[in-house]
């Protein structure tokens, strides 16, 4: 409240740009959230906002987002659409000087928080997705044919519910690269929860550095007590854990030379 307050008392930000924090669900995007929320320059939009999303906690329209965008005194307005997730690539072409980060998990911690919280609708939101066709699931927007194929393929009558966490876990972040967002360096900044958890201060000054920020000397408490590595010891269905795998260790290959650059 007095981070706002204290907004509205200063002549509008020269300029105002979108950032969209986006990932998997259980990937550690509400705790980075709150470590953006303690920069002063920042105005941040979680799901339960109904300004900034609707019921179903997906974004309201573009004219809505451009109003808050024009009525914010900071340099950037932070949204996290992960329900949207899979049209990144449209909402940085819509919102000029617009940029994303990308949040990675290791997939066992996701997918073993994931079933902590929803228990098995993980399980029957992808055996919807591999047995309706039309499916009007929202993670059914924007994927594709072949992508669907894979899934089916994986979806059998004995996957538990923590291996059908998993394989949301690749769908969604599968879209990284089906919505070549590693092709857009200048925009899109992927972040391992592992190094941000680990690393806290190191990694938020490559993020701020990123924004165009100083350094918010409070934000690396925010993340320094978050848990890693809970899910070491669980097992997935293997052909779940080797999808995973690859796409974790394509991902880490994306992360490590940005970091290099």
């Amino acid at each position: 409240m007095y981070k706002r307050a204290a907004q509205r008392l200063r002549p509008r930000a020269e300029t105002t740009s979108a950032l969209f924090v986006v990932g998997a669900q259980r990937s550690g995007t509400t705790l980075l959230l709150d470590a953006l929320d303690a920069h002063p320059d920042t105005r941040v939009h979680h799901e339960r906002d109904r300004g900034a999303f609707d019921e179903r906690w997906r974004l309201r329209p573009l004219a809505q987002r451009r109003r808050i965008l024009e009525r914010a005194r900071c340099r950037w307005v932070v949204w996290k659409p992960l329900l949207d997730f899979q049209y990144t690539d449209e909402l940085l072409d819509v919102h000029p000087r617009s940029r994303a980060i990308f949040v990675l998990r290791d997939p066992r911690d996701a997918a073993l928080s994931a079933f902590e919280k929803w228990g098995d609708a993980m399980l029957r939101g992808v055996r919807r997705l591999a047995a309706e066709d039309p499916c009007t699931h929202w993670m059914a927007e924007r994927l594709p044919a072949t992508r669907r194929e894979e899934l089916a393929a994986l979806v059998h009558p004995g996957l538990d519910g923590v291996s059908a966490a998993a394989l949301r876990w690749w769908l969604r972040n599968t879209l990284f690269f089906d919505l070549a967002l590693d092709t857009r360096p200048e925009q899109v900044l992927p972040v391992r929860y592992e190094t941000l958890a680990l690393e806290p201060e190191a990694t938020l000054a490559e993020l701020f550095a990123f924004l165009e920020l100083a350094p918010a000397p409070r934000a690396h408490a925010i993340v320094s007590d978050a848990p890693v590595g809970r899910g070491l010891d669980v097992v997935l269905d293997p052909a779940v854990a080797e999808r995973c795998r690859a796409l974790e260790e394509r991902l880490d290959a994306v992360i490590a030379a940005w970091r290099r650059a």
